[in-house]
């Protein structure tokens, strides 16, 4: 049958039929009565030329070539995890050339690669290919150690040292793990019921600055709905025993407003050098909250360590009820903030996620307006402040590869070092250093200049 022969390098994908008809079996078999049929493909496309066209520290761009137009995808075999960026990155565009980028990837880390391809008839071709991504190339004066093994967090969210050298992270579905003595412990400190929907979970924690003596620890988590009771996101205290917590401590510091979406949480909590407690809190996917004083949603909060609000917060006698503990607003999802509570120049940051745009670094003030949905990135309107650095979403990764990438990382400075988490498979990095290297595009106005000795 000819639907059924071998096909050859060059045939389109879909095969024609001509079938010639003999009208009471007298017609020539040179008739015009010839009609065509088309039949769906039935053999698998050809892979050929697979290859890993650039390779950086945290993606690979890979090129094939198939015998037919085909879909295009690669899949990353297990192990190791998934990035954050997912398993799978694939194209539906039909075509013989075919080119793919993996972002998200871990520094130094073999994977093994599987390039597919479909036809119309959705028969796969398949070829695993092993690449090992570079080695993390870092800005002169830093080096790199791994606090612990790769894989060893399942989405991670925030971390934060304790006073007596300890390093706590918190884990999005709920747990709380310590790093101590440089290992993982194997029991969480605790964990948490939580809604980890979407952007929900266990999102920021942060130690009393008693802890010495109180050993109080705070969290911001988001509660499940309850009966009649929304879920929302909470700010408990919590006490300390040795590694895990004293059961039944819990004390409630404040509830956030009821949340109707599961994006733009926030979470980020941390003291500031005024003793006070300050909350991150995103817009809940309503832009409009950010601007608006009569919720929470979209701001940066400021309270005592009891829940109380302090009257000298910038908006105290403007506002009213819970309200009155908003710092700072316009921001669309503060996902990240940190203190440097001791350089010659003390400070917040403030890490706001953009939308379409950019991403932005913003210097935590009183009473500012970072201008979110009005303005986004660098802007020349007055009733707004502008980033101290912003950077696009279409990174410009080393050796010319442009990805989008989504990948999350989180900063904090402590003792003179930056401790950096890539969600990349949940990985640890301590960065030592005297510089800072600017990554991906600048706004006008400038990068990012940290204090001196951080």
């Amino acid at each position: 049958m000819p639907h059924s022969a071998p096909r050859r390098a060059g045939i389109p994908a879909l095969a024609v039929l001509a079938l010639v008809v003999a009208m009471g079996g007298s017609e020539p078999l040179n008739s015009n009565r010839v009609w065509a049929r088309t039949l769906p493909d039935a053999m698998a496309p050809t892979i050929t030329q697979v290859q890993a066209a650039t390779v950086t520290d945290t993606a690979v761009m890979l090129t094939w070539l198939t015998d037919v137009a085909a879909d295009s995808r690669v899949e990353i075999l297990p192990p190791p995890d998934c990035p954050a960026a997912g398993c799978v990155t694939a194209s539906a565009i039909l075509t013989t050339s075919h080119s793919l980028v993996l972002g998200g990837l871990t520094a130094g880390t073999t994977y093994q690669l599987a390039v597919q391809s479909t036809g119309v008839a959705g028969n796969p071709a398949s070829v695993v290919l092993s690449v090992t991504t570079a080695a993390a190339a870092l800005p002169s004066g830093f080096s790199e150690a791994a606090l612990v093994a790769p894989h060893s967090f399942s989405n991670p969210t925030a971390m934060q040292f304790a006073p007596d050298g300890r390093l706590f992270v918190s884990q999005q579905g709920g747990q709380l793990r310590v790093i101590k003595a440089g290992a993982l412990l194997p029991a969480p400190f605790m964990t948490l019921a939580v809604d980890s929907a979407g952007e929900r979970g266990l999102l920021g924690v942060a130690f009393d600055p008693g802890f010495a003596s109180n050993q109080y620890i705070y969290v911001n988590y988001t509660v499940p709905a309850d009966g009649g009771t929304p879920a929302h996101n909470r700010v408990s205290r919590f006490t300390a025993d040795g590694d895990v917590v004293v059961p039944g401590s819990e004390f409630v510091v404040m509830d956030l407003d009821n949340a109707t979406g599961s994006e733009h949480i926030g979470g980020a909590i941390d003291f500031g050098p005024d003793g006070k407690l300050y909350v991150a809190v995103g817009d809940n996917g309503i832009s409009s909250n950010a601007q608006s004083m009569s919720t929470r949603f979209g701001k940066m909060l400021r309270i005592n360590p009891d829940g109380t609000i302090p009257t000298d917060n910038p908006f105290y006698l403007t506002a009213s009820g819970p309200n009155r503990s908003i710092w700072a607003l316009g921001l669309r999802n503060p996902f990240t903030f940190a203190q440097n509570p001791t350089g010659p120049s003390p400070r917040m940051l403030i890490n706001d996620v953009g939308q379409e745009t950019w991403e932005e670094v913003n210097e935590g003030i009183a009473g500012a307006n970072y201008g979110w949905p009005a303005t986004e990135g660098f802007t020349t309107d007055s009733a707004y402040r502008s980033p101290l650095y912003a950077y696009g979403h279409n990174l410009i990764l080393r050796d010319g590869v442009s990805a989008a990438d989504g990948t999350g990382v989180k900063m904090l400075w402590s003792g003179g070092s930056i401790y950096v988490l890539g969600t990349a498979g949940g990985n640890w990095w301590k960065w030592l250093g005297t510089g800072w290297s600017n990554v991906g595009t600048t706004q006008p106005g400038g990068p990012l200049t940290p204090p001196s000795g951080t």
